[in-house]
């Protein structure tokens, strides 16, 4: 990956964000709902962006 970086993106967690210590709740919850089927990937890709969004980052 590191070999490729047109192909991959690097983020730095965005750990000094007070919703950091919500997110890890979410994603779980979240990305078992896709696992088992009962969301769809781009259902939970909605709602991570919505959340950080609605904490000040993305767009």
């Amino acid at each position: 990956m590191f070999d490729h970086p047109q192909n991959y993106q690097f983020t730095k967690y965005p750990l000094d964000n007070e919703a950091w210590s919500e997110w890890n709740e979410l994603h779980d919850t979240t990305m078992q709902q896709v696992l088992l089927g009962k969301m769809k990937p781009e259902t939970a890709l909605k709602t991570w962006a919505d959340f950080w969004k609605k904490a000040g980052l993305g767009e």
